[in-house]
């Protein structure tokens, strides 16, 4: 190097510098970058004596060294040597002005590349950008030559935003490129094919991301054919680049449910990356990382969990070693390696070992989200989807619940402006948010999500049926379990069979990725069937669920052995509904069997589910007349309710309840009451300072118990209950079961007249109304009140008048009240307007707010438009102030110009900008808020958006909540077009509205044109 630096000099000193050797200066960047900081130092040395003439070559050196430092793992390094890079060709820019603004170009995009490779994503896109608008002015000025570069700086412009989230404007640049590179490769394609085989590959990435699932396939597969030809002629060069482009395939054939291609690329891409790496034993291995984190989910899929974990704990360990030494960087990758890592022990049976990862990985990405949260909040939601599985595995349903409303409160604000991407996670965050809510004994507050998540899967499924169609039967399932819960029976089979036709389609078309959905279905199904009265067929699919779970279980036993027990408990349910008692006894036991090992060797994760088995077994032993086994088991099944129910009474008291009453009933088949009344103040006793609303259940239940019993205990247990109606008060604004079931039990006694007789001698009043309360007018209120909707309630109104008109249908509401207080009190207050002002007047305002909020639930624009053009009283009524501000705006419209105006605004970007136009014009403030609005919400526009709400604001006098610096943030993230464009339309409209906000609109037109 020093001989190379000496030639130079004495050439120069003889004839200038174009009498070195061409060879020499042709080589001598790169001969100093080899030579590393040494050689660079040398070109610095020849630059100081040689002045700007030899400024180029250690531009160029340390343009070549940057790559080195990068390919090493010094990102740091790297970024340094590029931005001294970009420091001269800018000097030498502004010394002789139009020479090196291609140069110029070329060290922003390095800057660029440099600045994301040490995770500062957000300082990447300005030089990214830049880079692009000084390529695109060079096209424009005639240089055909830039266009090559031009097309590269596209894919990485298009890189950097992506990393910023958004998706959209980095597929747009894509596809640009990819044009670009079409018509270079056509003139010369051995020097453009690796150009146009990369911006392929980040076109699929793009499309992939922005929903357009099926598109991103032929891309894909063509950069792979391209870069295994680059590859077979030059490995050194195109092996890593060939990798990622098979990874990325693997990507696009898994978001298709295409598992089995899925798996056979990624390892492919693995196999590629540890040829390279062991070729290359010094340099970091990020790209091996990655791949060993994809190929962990494709064996999950294929059920090779023991790979599938092996594969996850390798790229943690890669990713550990990354982040250590650049953390900014490989944090992002080291926190989707380690949720990866704890869905794998899950599912390989290690319920506590995953919590340790799930939550690392929800610390990491937290952190992440509050440096950036454009592109880490979709990352944060999923974390906490996963921390929410693994706190749930280990016992801690509570705080599960809380998880799962973060994930799902996070990926609902993501879908309102990425709908294509959000969604389908959206879905699967609602399935889990269920059945969490489930787990913490409130199945009704579930149903409504699940039922969210299968329409939201149904419209996916409508629109493209195999990336789907697994996740949609899932939660079907999930729907019918739900729907079982709170009594819908029939919903709950239709459900159950709609998810099996799905996963035996599935199953058939990849056994090993779908048997045990296709298990899970079945055990379900016969659950259902059972519960309808067709136990038949309830037996044939619980037989098969069996089946399966046995050869699954013998493939990998610590996975799925729970599920096998549960599965056998309800075979045996299922045997003993057909009246084959003695058959259903074998799977009862062995099922409890296996729980009680599974709870020994993996810890109380599992004890819910052995209680359940053992509630069972208790059953099936007393059917076959053995009844002191029935007493030991049910208590041992009592013992372990108790135990949950005191870590959770509201998941397990009723299933404490029915357990305890199972075992009193055993109890007094071998004639033991007084051991059962035992049993009671025992558990009443436990619950009496841990949970006083159980122990007060309890009670009552113990008050029942005494009801049935034969002599002076009855007169007891009548005593009780009025005493505890009389005397304990119901609690505060809630539901009280308690009191419900005292009121039921001494309206069901046998003997109402000495009911009535003790009520008064032991009150002194005279016997309540509810106490004479009808069966039937508690069951026809309850169907007005728990009416699926506001016009069938009103039907049934209207065929029921005179009835709910009466005062018994009063009685029966205040009733109700203990059961759904504002429910009940709601129709209280519905039933006042009704007999005060008539049935119309009464429902219309319930009636189109219901229909508003359907309105607004339209799945698309079209639809939204065709239930409007249906319910045109909708324009009369004033949205709620929840009401998305573009549905808003489109009523709006409709009121002052019709359908046809309103809805043109949310389908066609262009009409859009009209309407912007002419409300500029008109300084109209209620208009620029409208297409604010729209901007934001529909067309996912936020630089636009939020400059357009200020300005209407400002224009309504409302300066005090207007922060033009937010808009500072926005700025960078848009493209130039947009920024010129806002930027024009401000400057116009302030200059016609100077005062008295002058002040204001100035900290606008410089937070849009960079200066705030």
């Amino acid at each position: 190097m020093a001989a190379l630096v000496a030639h130079i000099e004495r050439r120069a000193v003889d004839g200038g510098r174009g009498a070195a050797d061409p060879y020499v200066l042709r080589g001598l960047a790169r001969h100093a970058a080899r030579a590393g900081a040494p050689g660079i130092g040398m070109l610095r040395g020849l630059v100081e004596r040689g002045g700007a003439d030899t400024a180029p070559f250690l531009a160029q050196a340390l343009h070549h060294f940057s790559a080195r430092l990068g390919a090493e793992g010094d990102l740091d390094g790297a970024l340094g040597a590029a931005q001294e890079a970009l420091s001269l060709w800018e000097e030498l820019e502004r010394l002789s002005p139009g020479t090196h603004r291609a140069a110029v170009a070329g060290a922003l995009r390095t800057v660029a590349d440099r600045c994301a490779a040490t995770g500062d994503r957000s300082g990447a896109v300005a030089p990214a950008r830049e880079a692009v608008r000084i390529q695109q002015a060079l096209v424009r000025s005639g240089a055909d030559a830039a266009l090559p570069d031009l097309a590269s700086s596209l894919v990485a412009l298009g890189h950097r935003v992506a990393g910023l989230g958004d998706h959209r404007e980095a597929l747009a640049y894509a596809q640009e490129a990819v044009g670009a590179f079409r018509e270079f490769v056509a003139r010369s394609p051995k020097a453009f094919r690796p150009g146009l085989a990369g911006a392929l590959g980040n076109l699929a990435v793009h499309l992939g991301e922005v929903g357009q699932l099926r598109d991103a396939v032929p891309p894909a597969e063509e950069a792979v054919d391209i870069y295994r030809e680059l590859a077979a002629q030059h490995p050194d060069e195109f092996l890593s680049e060939l990798a990622s482009a098979v990874l990325g395939l693997a990507n696009c054939s898994s978001h298709l449910g295409a598992h089995t291609d899925a798996l056979a690329h990624t390892e492919e891409a693995v196999r590629i990356q540890r040829g390279v790496a062991e070729h290359h034993p010094t340099v970091p291995r990020p790209g091996l990382a990655v791949s060993l984190h994809h190929l962990s989910v494709e064996r999950a899929h294929a059920g090779d969990r023991e790979g599938a974990l092996a594969s996850a704990q390798e790229a943690v360990g890669i990713y550990r070693t990354l982040a250590a030494r650049h953390p900014a960087a490989f944090r992002p990758g080291l926190a989707g390696a380690l949720g990866s890592l704890s869905d794998r022990l899950a599912e390989a049976g290690d319920r506590q070992g995953a919590l340790a990862p799930a939550q690392e990985c929800a610390r990491l990405h937290a952190k992440l989200a509050v440096e950036d949260p454009e592109a880490f909040r979709a990352d944060l939601a999923l974390s906490l989807d996963t921390l929410a599985n693994r706190t749930a595995d280990a016992g801690d349903r509570a705080t599960a619940l809380a998880f799962a409303r973060e994930a799902v409160r996070v990926q609902r604000e993501l879908a309102a402006h990425h709908q294509a991407v959000s969604l389908p996670r959206l879905a699967g965050f609602l399935h889990n948010l269920a059945s969490h809510l489930a787990a913490a004994g409130e199945s009704a507050a579930a149903l409504p999500h699940i039922e969210e998540a299968v329409g939201v899967y149904r419209q996916l499924v409508s629109q493209d049926p195999v990336p789907f169609r697994s996740e949609f039967a899932t939660a079907l399932n999930t729907l019918s379990t739900h729907r079982a819960y709170v009594g819908d029976v029939s919903g709950a089979l239709d459900a159950a069979q709609e998810a099996l036709v799905i996963h035996r389609d599935l199953a058939a078309w990849q056994p090993n990725v779908f048997r045990p959905d296709l298990a899970t279905t079945l055990n379900n199904l016969g659950n259902h069937f059972n519960s309808i009265g067709d136990p038949e067929a309830g037996l044939r699919a619980a037989e098969e669920a069996v089946a399966l779970y046995r050869e699954l279980a013998a493939q990998n036993p610590a996975a799925y052995r729970p599920a096998l027990a549960v599965a056998l408990g309800s075979l045996a349910q299922n045997l003993a509904d057909v009246g084959r008692p003695e058959k259903a006894l074998p799977p009862a036991q062995e099922g409890a069997r296996l729980l009680r090992e599974i709870v020994v060797g993996q810890g109380e994760a599992f004890l819910p589910d052995l209680a359940r088995s053992l509630h069972g077994l208790g059953r099936h032993l007393g059917l076959n007349h053995d009844d002191e086994g029935a007493v030991s088991t049910a208590k041992e099944a009592v013992v372990a309710y108790r135990t949950l129910a005191l870590e959770n009474p509201t998941a397990f008291e009723n299933a404490l309840i029915s357990a305890l009453t199972d075992l009193t009933q055993a109890l007094v088949r071998i004639d033991d009451r007084a051991s059962a009344v035992r049993e009671f103040d025992e558990a009443v006793e436990a619950f009496a300072s841990a949970h006083a609303p159980t122990a007060r259940r309890l009670g009552v239940e113990r008050s029942v118990f005494l009801l049935g019993c034969p002599g002076p205990r009855a007169s007891t247990g009548v005593q009780a209950l009025i005493s505890f109606l009389d005397e304990d008060p119901a609690p505060d604004g809630g539901a009280d079961v308690a009191t419900v079931r005292a009121r039921r039990a001494l309206r069901a006694h046998g003997d109402a007249e000495a009911v009535r007789t003790m009520w008064e001698e032991e009150t002194f009043t005279s016997a309540p109304a509810w106490l004479a309360l009808s069966p039937e007018t508690l069951d026809l209120v309850g169907s007005w009140m728990f009416a699926p909707n506001w016009p069938q309630s009103r039907d049934v109104w209207s065929r029921n008048a005179d009835a709910l008109s009466s005062e018994e249908a009063a009685t029966a509401l205040d009733e109700l009240a203990y059961l759904d207080p504002r429910t009940a009190q709601l129709h209280a207050a519905l039933r006042r307007a009704v007999l005060a002002h008539g049935v119309t007047a009464a429902y219309d305002p319930l009636i189109l707010t219901e229909q508003l909020a359907e309105w607004v639930e339209c799945a698309d624009w079209a639809e939204s438009r065709a239930f409007l053009q249906e319910h045109p009283r909708l324009l009369t009524t004033e949205p709620p102030q929840s009401t998305p501000l573009a549905h808003v705006a489109v009523l709006d419209v409709a009121r002052t110009e019709g359908l046809d105006a309103a809805y043109r605004l949310v389908e066609d970007r262009d009409a859009l900008q009209a309407y912007v136009e002419r409300a500029l014009a008109a300084e109209d403030s209620n208009a620029l808020l409208h297409a604010a609005a729209v901007e934001g919400e529909v067309f996912d526009d936020k630089l636009s958006s939020l400059t357009h709400a200020q300005a209407g604001m400002v224009l309504a006098g409302a300066v005090d909540d207007v922060e033009p610096e937010d808009l500072a943030t926005l700025v960078p993230r848009a493209p130039e077009v947009i920024r010129a464009r806002l930027l024009r339309e401000i400057l116009a409209l302030s200059s016609r509205h100077v005062h008295p906000h002058g002040e204001t609109w100035l900290r606008i037109v410089q937070a849009l044109s960079g200066a705030a």
